[in-house]
């Protein structure tokens, strides 16, 4: 049934909400973001600028991020936090 599907859609979602009602969880939500078209060159300008190495700092899953960074151009993720 659907309970079954939610686990698995969660570990694989890119941004998941925690609805609860009354006190009770409902189980995850999954939720997908995409990164905005230029988001890549941003984040090239804003390493040039500084000259330092950007870094994904998100409460995510690392699946998710990991998935976000890819399409950034960043390599180091730290998920979960």
């Amino acid at each position: 049934g659907v309970r079954g599907l939610i686990p698995r859609a969660v570990g694989q979602a890119q941004h998941t909400r925690r609805p609860a009602i009354d006190a009770h969880d409902y189980g995850g939500v999954p939720e997908a973001f995409d990164v905005v078209d230029d988001g890549a060159d941003a984040v090239t300008q804003l390493t040039d600028l500084t000259g330092t190495v950007p870094v994904l700092l998100t409460g995510d899953n690392l699946h998710a991020a990991a998935h976000i960074a890819d399409e950034l151009g960043i390599r180091d993720v730290r998920a979960g936090l």
